[in-house]
């Protein structure tokens, strides 16, 4: 990467992406205390935990082989993905 991309990239990073990062958190915990004041739902035990109670109306999700190799086959073409666009900047 030559000189003039990595400053640039890192002129971008420092001026905005970390603003971006910090309206997506406050934005995040912003969220989770609408639901806990105005739903009242405590969304922070199922983010810790993995697990939330949830009425019999709703279907449970689907985690079987096939949804597990689905998820496989869309993270393996987003690291390509990734992989390609790394390269085409080199």
């Amino acid at each position: 990467m030559s000189s003039a991309t990595s400053s640039l990239a890192t002129s971008w990073h420092k001026n905005y992406g970390q603003w971006i990062i910090v309206a997506l958190v406050l934005l995040h915990i912003g969220a989770i205390t609408f639901y806990w004041l105005r739903r009242r739902q405590n969304l922070v035990a199922p983010m810790w935990h993995g697990d939330k109670q949830l009425t019999a109306d709703v279907p449970p999700s689907l985690d079987n082989g096939r949804s597990r190799a689905v998820a496989l086959a869309i993270a393996l073409v987003c690291a390509l993905g990734v992989g390609t666009i790394v390269s085409l900047g080199s």
